[in-house]
């Protein structure tokens, strides 16, 4: 009787726990935190990538992940074509560096429709963080975007 318990106990548990992995929206590492692999939001954003060029990320993990994850991206490399992005289509999020949004505040709306910022931080410049309540660093990788752009979404609805 002791061995059926352990076999039909260790059945479950296989089977339990290639549901769990299967399903791999994320994953809890002890020392890291959470971890966002094949994540999908709830709330699919229109987002603004302006001058994506700084980032480190040869391959563009940062704007495949947010699309992967379910995100509508818009990526632009100059200010016109940011401006004229912005008075064409309305965007919930803009992600971009502290100085391009200044560059654009005049552009945004002012209402409660206006677009959230998500800066981008240098790594060796502390002085911007005080700026923002909520950015993302220049290394940080699409988990980290991820998480940022689910916390803004949560506080706005």
């Amino acid at each position: 009787m002791d061995r059926t318990r352990r076999a039909l106990l260790a059945v479950g548990l296989m089977l339990g726990a290639s549901a769990v992995f299967a399903c791999a929206e994320s994953t809890f590492h002890p020392d890291q935190g959470m971890r966002y692999r094949g994540f999908t939001t709830r709330r699919p954003a229109d987002i603004l990538f302006y001058r994506p060029e700084f980032l480190t990320d040869p391959t563009q993990q940062i704007p495949a992940g947010l699309r992967r994850a379910g995100h509508r991206l818009t990526v632009v490399a100059e200010q016109p074509e940011a401006i004229d992005a912005l008075s064409s289509h309305h965007f919930d999020l803009i992600i971009a560096r502290p100085r391009d949004m200044d560059a654009l505040a005049a552009h945004l709306n002012s209402s409660s429709q206006a677009p959230a910022l998500l800066p981008v931080i240098d790594d060796t410049d502390t002085s911007d963080q005080a700026r923002f309540p909520q950015y993302v660093r220049e290394s940080d990788g699409v988990d980290k975007y991820l998480k940022s752009i689910e916390r803004m979404r949560e506080r706005r609805s």
